[in-house]
């Protein structure tokens, strides 16, 4: 345990606060991170041991000197041991994540390789020799690469462990790695990352926003979830950028700001259409001769057997504006990158000035997640504002008190010319953005401190989003809003009720990150997973028993069949004061079919009479992409027949607008 500061919701106040907590579990970051993926990574772990066992080989062979490696990011201690097998004399192997380098002594000991593994708590950058190392090494392996590639900072280790930990003519392992690009259409996706003016017709959006270039963070997606009815493949796939992790990388443009390097090429349209982005993924060589090649490309690409992974996957770069091209044109794609970042410009015409990483003056591509832009796009959410206003002039509710986080909500109902609105802004941080949109209408803009001073909110309308929220429930924070207005007889409050729902699914990968390693090419992995058990122990809620937290995740992206009844849990009647204490709820859930259970998903809708807004399903049974869902993980899959009965017991905690639940057989 750990005194920490963690970020917790402060349902009262809309919004995070960071909070110390004295016995943080540390070990809670390991099982909700990427390490149990990595290692259900057949092709990686399969890959990096035969590069390991012929680099090593070949050294001995031609050198016949010891073999020292350094393993940087060591994470479990499984690269070690590989090269320790593979014929390795001895191991240094960082990891500056403690409770991981802790985890990794251990799972050494266990397969009895402490003789030969020195496992460090420490960056490879604040090595020192002879105090850590003592000599210089002549094998780097490492794995510090995220779906960008150079986003862990592959870049400036390997830079310094050259000029510093590594013989001259080191063996990395990688020793190259190759950036690909291919240019995209797909609406889907750029309604994830811009407002589209044909779905919001009920203002202007304004010239800023339509001109921000966004950010130059890629949006990292399972892209073949996509392929082919939500993609088009408008060019070829193309290497843009080889790096040559044998030598230290050094940019090319350097100047009193910066150090960035360039690359460029030209790429032919196969196909007419709207180029919305750039699609890279990067393959990995990892032995000197490039025979042994580790790709994240998409299915599509694929002429192996295709590997699912949740660690490394394809990413998106979303173009400032989209470009309109024919079959047959030839665009000029420039990709720049400094240490740690990507960022591209596309043109007709070669652009021969420097293109600057883009930055977001508009305010939301900073505060608004990818699921937010999706919402505001959404017919879902276009429906739902159409039906709140039917339903306000047939009741005759004319003045209202909005409130939203950076919300569109008050310019649809201004847009009606009927309505009186005060609207109370929650986001502090996008209250300039939505200040920018509202404009000069006679919309009565508030911020939450002066609710207090409204003596008058017969009508409250809500618009069920919080940008503090990761799960949907957080969104209950609206249940609190009634009791912000102090000095307030309020008679409405709109949403009525918000809708707890829940299903079984079969999960055909997702599974995996929270599924038992075991063992990974014959190295025993149970410590780690012990650890992993362990940290997502269920949390004993005194009355009522053992209790789990969902985990988001956006089940698009996931293939997942449903084999339950979709069943309501409960319903959160908004018209009532907010419970002060904990309450339990439970209920049934059959399979409708004989299956394989993997999970639980459990969701909101949100309800006034016949109108209905959900952050899972929507109208055609498919999973949302402009809300997570929380997924509930069994702790080992099992098959089940059809009509076997499962119980949900699930426990409120209001203040937190937390839910915890406990799935069983019912046997």
């Amino acid at each position: 345990m750990s005194k920490i500061f963690v970020q917790r919701l402060n349902a009262v106040e809309a919004k995070t606060e960071w909070v110390l907590e004295d016995d943080y579990d540390l070990q809670e970051e390991i099982a909700r991170s990427t390490y149990a993926g990595m290692l259900h990574d057949v092709e990686r772990n399969k890959k990096y041991f035969k590069a390991l066992h012929k680099t090593i080989g070949n050294l001995k062979k031609t050198t016949g000197s010891l073999i020292r490696v350094l393993d940087i990011g060591t994470g479990t201690g499984i690269l070690s041991m590989m090269a320790t097998s593979a014929g390795a004399d001895h191991v240094t192997a960082c990891e500056v994540f403690e409770p991981m380098s802790r985890a990794a002594e251990k799972i050494i000991k266990k397969n009895l390789f402490q003789d030969k593994i020195n496992i460090i708590n420490k960056s490879s950058t604040n090595l020192i020799i002879p105090l850590d190392m003592s000599e210089k090494v002549n094998v780097l392996v490492t794995e510090i690469f995220d779906t960008e590639l150079i986003g862990e900072g592959v870049l400036p280790t390997l830079r310094d462990a050259h000029e510093r930990l590594l013989v001259k003519n080191c063996k990395v392992i990688p020793s190259s790695a190759s950036v690909i690009v291919q240019l995209i259409e797909s609406y889907k996706l750029s309604c994830m990352n811009k407002l589209d003016q044909n779905k919001i017709k009920f203002f202007k959006v304004p010239e800023a926003f339509e001109d921000c270039p966004g950010t130059a963070s890629a949006h990292e997606v399972q892209i073949n979830q996509l392929y082919p009815n939500h993609l088009k493949l408008l060019s070829e796939a193309q290497e843009m950028k080889k790096f040559d992790f044998q030598t230290p990388y050094h940019h090319d443009f350097i100047n009193k700001e910066s150090k960035y390097s360039k690359s460029e090429s030209i790429i032919n349209i196969t196909q007419s259409g709207t180029i919305d982005a750039v699609l890279t993924w990067w393959d990995l060589y990892l032995d000197e001769s490039s025979k042994i090649k580790l790709s994240m490309e998409p299915i599509w690409m694929r002429k192996e057997l295709y590997h699912w992974r949740d660690h490394w996957m394809q990413a998106v770069y979303y173009l400032p504006k989209a470009l309109r091209v024919n079959k047959g044109d030839k665009l000029f794609v420039s990709m720049y990158h400094d240490d740690y970042s990507v960022w591209f410009d596309v043109q007709i015409n070669k652009n021969l000035l420097f293109v600057d990483r883009p930055l977001c003056f508009c305010g939301l591509h900073v505060s608004w997640s990818r699921e937010r832009f999706a919402m505001n796009n959404s017919d879902d959410m276009s429906n739902y504002f159409t039906s709140l206003i039917d339903y306000l002039k047939k009741k005759k509710e004319l003045h209202l008190t909005v409130v939203g986080d950076t919300s569109f909500l008050p310019l649809r109902l201004y847009s009606e010319n009927v309505f009186e609105i005060k609207y109370v802004e929650y986001s502090e941080l996008t209250r300039q953005s939505i200040k920018q949109i509202i404009g000069t209408s006679n919309i009565e803009f508030m911020t939450k401190k002066k609710l207090k001073n409204v003596l008058e909110a017969s009508c409250i309308v809500a618009e069920p989003y919080f940008s503090t929220s990761l799960l949907p429930w957080h969104h209950l924070q609206i249940w609190h809003i009634k009791n912000c207005f102090l000095n307030a007889q309020t008679n409405v409050i709109l949403p009525q009720k918000a809708v707890l729902k829940v299903c079984l699914v079969m999960l055909e990968d997702l599974w995996k990150v929270r599924s038992p390693v075991v063992s990974v090419e014959s190295f025993d992995l149970t410590i780690f997973d012990e650890l992993i058990s362990d940290a997502l122990q269920p949390k004993l809620i005194d009355g009522y028993g053992y209790f789990s937290f969902a985990e988001p995740f956006s089940m698009w992206e996931f293939k997942n069949v449903i084999v339950s009844d979709i069943v309501t849990l409960y319903e959160f009647n908004f018209q009532y004061d907010t419970p002060k204490e904990l309450f339990h709820i439970k209920h049934e859930v059959f399979l409708k079919k004989s299956s394989c259970v993997h999970a639980a998903v459990i969701w909101l809708d949100f309800e006034t009479e016949n109108m209905q807004w959900s952050t899972g399903l929507n109208q055609s049974s498919e999973w949302v992409n402009y809300s997570k869902q929380g997924v509930y993980f069994f702790k080992s899959p099992f098959s089940a027949e059809e009509g076997t009965k499962f119980m949900c017991s699930a426990v409120l905690i209001p203040k937190d607008c937390e839910i915890m639940f406990n799935f069983y057989r019912n046997i």
